[in-house]
């Protein structure tokens, strides 16, 4: 999961939980989900960041979904060893 910026610039590739996850198989029709841990911050906040698309790609495949960021800044750790935004496993 990718956070972008609206006028060009790095993105944020979100961690992933050390969460552990199992194998999940899905045949036509059926749907799965994730949660994100998000560590919101005020809007002009120091340290805010606030992301206008996120980009979703599904395990074993290489195209990705952008949609529009729906929710508002991010204290912005993407450098952190432990952030408070991050990606949780799908199941």
């Amino acid at each position: 999961m990718d956070l972008r910026p609206d006028a060009g610039g790095p993105s944020w590739s979100l961690a992933r939980s050390s969460a552990k996850h199992g194998s999940i198989t899905l045949g036509p029709g059926d749907s799965t989900d994730f949660t994100l841990n998000l560590g919101m911050a005020k809007e002009n906040d120091e340290g805010s960041w606030k992301p206008a698309t996120v980009a979703v790609t599904p395990p074993n495949e290489t195209t990705a979904l952008t949609l529009k960021w729906p929710w508002g800044p991010l204290v912005h750790q993407d450098g952190a060893t432990h952030p408070a935004t991050f990606v949780n496993p799908i199941g």
